[in-house]
């Protein structure tokens, strides 16, 4: 899915950089397209929806990708919020340090 918007971008609008010039919406920048598809980040509906209307999608083909995302995005969305769960707990958790007896250095 991330190869395929990632390729949709390249043959519509050529770059990160041209989709976020022409988006209307300030949804889409450059930073925020390159993470989905460094998979850092996950594509939300309203992100890919609006990806789809910048690169001049619409109707069957706009239908299609959205019922993609809904098969494959979905769990990969349930998989990074079960990561940034993660990460929030570990951050909340108190820090452990290694205690130093008086030995010599």
């Amino acid at each position: 899915m991330y190869d395929a918007l990632g390729d949709l971008i390249s043959r519509r609008v050529g770059s990160h950089r041209e989709l976020a010039r022409r988006d209307t919406s300030g949804r889409l920048t450059r930073s925020t397209i390159g993470a989905i598809l460094r998979h850092e980040r996950s594509l939300s509906y309203d992100v890919l929806d609006q990806v789809l209307i910048t690169c001049g999608i619409s109707g069957m083909e706009r239908e299609a990708w959205m019922d993609a995302s809904k098969r494959y995005g979905e769990p990969r969305r349930d998989e990074m919020d079960e990561l940034r769960r993660a990460i929030a707990y570990s951050r909340l958790q108190p820090r452990r340090f290694a205690s130093h007896s008086g030995g010599a250095r």
